[in-house]
């Protein structure tokens, strides 16, 4: 129960974070950069997808580790990193094969992987100690 609790947290908190960050930030920048390159409507298999692999790999690099050695700070710190490697990979391959990919774009995703990350894995392992 302790890991169901544990991932459902996590992946509401990343869910509900990362929804508003994309319509309110990442969207309109990335508009202002690559608009052209945007599909018109969200493609929701693939973000579906996305979401419940990259969730379950935090969980099982980082938020199970964490609530072992009963330390959620060590969640927040490895997430982050995590994240900033994850939306690292992307940004910077894009940066260096994709015209019109620019530097704004790679620093604010990439912050926000680490932001995101860190933070839901944080919550994730606070509530599972919590309930669990």
């Amino acid at each position: 129960m302790q890991i169901l609790i544990l991932y459902l947290v996590t992946a509401l908190v990343f869910l509900g974070l990362d929804a508003i960050m994309l319509k309110t930030v990442m969207r309109p920048l990335f508009e202002g950069h690559i608009g052209d390159m945007l599909a018109d409507d969200l493609r929701l298999v693939p973000a579906a997808l996305f979401y419940l692999f990259y969730v379950a790999g935090v969980l099982w690099f980082v938020s199970l580790p964490a609530l072992r050695a009963g330390a959620p700070l060590n969640a927040l710190l490895a997430g982050a990193f995590l994240g900033a490697l994850a939306y690292g990979t992307y940004e910077f391959t894009n940066l260096a094969t994709l015209r019109g990919w620019h530097w704004q774009m790679v620093a604010v995703d990439v912050t926000w992987g680490a932001v995101l990350t860190g933070v839901s894995a944080f919550a994730g392992v606070i509530a599972a100690r919590a309930w669990g």
